[in-house]
């Protein structure tokens, strides 16, 4: 049997073999629009070194080997991956051998295998017992979320006594708001550089606590460090410029050479001088490159920590209403009622949707679950 044929007899089988071991997803998964924060991997029979994870980054696009970055916000997995196929078709890939050669070879779209493995965390709050971020899974749903959290509990604080609980949880607040802060300003700076601005606007992030020295003390922070790494992104371009200045001078003076005595040392010289070249322009290109991936990579990373810091800060905030007055514990064999929040985005933006125990979920969502509480004994806002 041919290389070929081996190679599409094992993209065949591979193929049958997923298909057989999939699971059946449910509609909404399979209808599911990708966004910022999904990771996919891609794979190829033959090529090993093409399996790879990336994440779909704040701008909706997705960075994929032999691939380049294709939109993937927005989109279904079945669209992604036919933008995929469809590049690779048009691509001759480089691939180094064990021995250590090059060899040139061509990837047919049906070989090449896209697939979500990690998706956008979901976030319960309300009354939970431990609410905050959960791992998304296909087929999830708001019963499965609330069993993970430990199941219903309104009154979820465990305080002693309220007075001495509550300058504890005043500091926790304080420092969970600090810490917020802090990661909403890194992100702002990061987007600032992103867009080629040297500064941020620290007062329209501050808002109300524009007056608060902590919080501004940390936004100047980040503005200091955010001119310190423009200046020294622009050091390093400008030692790059000056030195493939330098390269095109030393080219230029070798080739008056050429005709003199010393003709063909200068010729060799030359040629390495070009070769150095190309590797200053490469290093030149690559630049701006390297710098705007982990400049996505730090503003993906400083959105999950500030949806975490939220849910974290909402909940403290809620234990110190709790400490003036703590409710009774509700019993669900008394038969309250289950409310059932979903904050979610929508085609048309953000949005709200009424669910239930038994709604499925979707990547991304945001759970407020409440138990109706009677007359008697009224929650407090």
């Amino acid at each position: 049997m041919s290389g070929l044929l081996m190679k599409q007899w094992i993209g065949a089988v591979l193929g049958l073999t997923a298909l057989l071991a999939a699971p059946v997803a449910s509609a909404q998964t399979a209808d599911y629009k990708l966004a910022t924060g999904d990771t996919l991997e891609i794979s190829a029979v033959g090529v090993p070194s093409m399996r790879q994870r990336a994440t779909i980054g704040p701008d909706g696009t997705l960075s994929l080997p032999f691939v380049g970055d294709v939109k993937a916000g927005g989109l279904t997995l079945p669209e992604v991956r036919s933008q995929v196929r469809e590049v690779i078709a048009t691509k001759d890939v480089r691939l180094v051998t064990s021995e250590g050669r090059e060899v040139r070879t061509v990837i047919a779209p049906e070989e090449v295998s896209l697939e979500v493995v990690d998706y956008r965390p979901i976030f319960l709050q309300g009354d939970v017992a431990r609410g905050g971020q959960q791992p998304f899974r296909p087929g999830l749903t708001v019963r499965q979320a609330v069993a993970v959290a430990g199941g219903y509990d309104i009154n979820r604080i465990r305080v002693g006594n309220p007075f001495m609980e509550q300058p504890e949880l005043q500091s926790q607040y304080e420092a969970l708001r600090t810490e917020l802060v802090k990661e909403q300003t890194r992100m702002q700076a990061a987007q600032a550089e992103l867009d080629g601005k040297e500064e941020f606007n620290s007062a329209e992030l501050l808002g109300a606590n524009a007056d608060n020295a902590l919080y501004a003390r940390v936004a100047e922070l980040e503005a200091q460090q955010l001119s310190l790494r423009i200046a020294d992104q622009q050091k390093e371009r400008a030692f790059l410029e000056s030195a493939l200045r330098q390269t095109d001078a030393k080219i230029a003076a070798l080739r008056r050479l050429a005709s003199s005595p010393r003709g063909l040392e200068a010729n060799v010289q030359a040629a390495q001088a070009r070769i150095d070249r190309e590797e200053i322009a490469r290093k030149l290109q690559a630049l701006d490159d390297r710098r705007k991936i982990e400049l996505l990579r730090a503003m993906q990373e400083a959105q999950v920590k500030i949806a975490d810091l939220r849910g974290r800060v909402q909940s403290v905030g809620e234990k110190l209403l709790y400490t003036g007055s703590i409710k009774p514990q509700m019993n669900r064999s008394r038969g309250d009622k289950v409310s059932v929040v979903i904050h979610r985005t929508g085609p048309n933006g953000p949005e709200q949707v009424e669910g239930n125990e038994d709604m499925a979920l979707l990547p991304g969502d945001s759970v407020e679950v409440r138990l109706q509480l009677d007359q008697e004994a009224p929650r407090q806002p």
